[in-house]
């Protein structure tokens, strides 16, 4: 059984590649994380994550462009 940190650790790895597919390909990304659905999309003005269960949004995290460097 994974710990909280381990699970968390995971879960944030996913989101970066996310982000990082979203940038790469100019369109939303997502996967599944258990049977949690999450998203990232890479915008002129900034970075969208959300997180899904039973196609209900749990939680979204919004990040501003100029808070974001170019080599994240």
């Amino acid at each position: 059984m994974l710990s909280q940190n381990q699970v968390q650790s995971q879960l944030n790895a996913m989101v970066l590649d996310l982000v990082q597919e979203s940038r790469v390909n100019h369109r939303p990304a997502e996967a599944y994380f258990g049977h949690y659905k999450v998203t990232a999309v890479c915008r002129i003005n900034g970075i969208r994550v959300q997180l899904f269960e039973g196609g209900k949004l749990l939680d979204m995290a919004w990040r501003q462009a100029d808070a974001v460097s170019s080599d994240e």
